[in-house]
């Protein structure tokens, strides 16, 4: 052996990568990348201990092509692997935060990433979520969320968004001069599943688009309010021009 004091930090540094690996494999290791390099990493640092052995070590510089790519080699490659991994984890846990949990649409924190410059905004308010909870349980009220949010999906076209603020509103970010189209979509798909919302509609562009959340939200109320009192209806709309 070449030296105890080497050896013994080579097996300390194989030990604490073994370790590391164990300990992350139910998480970080589900990405194939980092798996891999990690294996990659644990090969390497056990070679490193295996050469620290006089023999081994006589035998891997007979070779010195194949000692230089289990060595330096291995390392780079799985550092790679790591990083790549990690950045694709990363940007993995940046979609699931801006992603609702029950319904699998975009939430809140989505909204500053989109690409829209100009959009029609429509504010959706589900009717009788409260009393569908109270009086069938949270499953049934859940389940309307997701049947409601799975035909707004369907009614979007490519690059309009279908949003999940929280409980049981909504909002879709569409094309100009889409809002009216949509609404007459989206109330036949409604009607087949017994479901009824409030609405509100304006336009807004990318740095309106917080004021235009409250207009709308403001319009969808009012229409909600007179559908209550009967001087108006779900089918109706309040809408509102920047």
């Amino acid at each position: 052996m070449d030296s105890y004091h080497d050896f013994y930090f080579e097996f300390y540094t194989f030990s604490v990568v073994l370790y590391i690996f164990l300990i992350t494999k139910d998480s970080l290791l589900k990405n194939v990348k980092i798996r891999l390099g990690s294996l990659l990493l644990l090969l390497n640092h056990g070679y490193d201990l295996l050469t620290e052995i006089a023999y081994l070590s006589h035998i891997g510089n007979q070779f010195k092509l194949t000692n230089a790519l289990l060595d330096d080699g291995l390392t780079s490659l799985a550092f790679i692997l790591i990083a790549y991994g990690l950045s694709e984890s990363n940007h993995h846990l940046i979609r699931l935060a801006k992603t609702d949990d029950l319904t699998g649409l975009m939430n809140r924190k989505a909204l500053k990433s989109l690409p829209l410059k100009e959009f029609d905004l429509i504010y959706f308010d589900i009717n009788d979520l409260k009393e569908i909870n109270d009086t069938q349980g949270h499953e049934a009220g859940d389940r309307l969320l997701v049947k409601f949010s799975r035909i707004l999906s369907e009614c979007c076209l490519k690059k309009e968004y279908p949003i999940r603020l929280g409980g049981d509103e909504f909002i879709v970010l569409l094309t100009p001069q889409r809002a009216e189209e949509f609404i007459e979509q989206l109330s036949i798909m409604a009607r087949k599943l017994n479901i009824t919302f409030a609405y509100g509609i304006t336009q807004a562009t990318e740095a309106t688009i917080q004021d235009a959340l409250t207009r709308a939200d403001k319009a969808m109320y009012q229409m909600k309010q007179q559908s209550k009192s009967g001087t108006g209806s779900t089918k109706n709309n309040t809408q509102i021009n920047l």
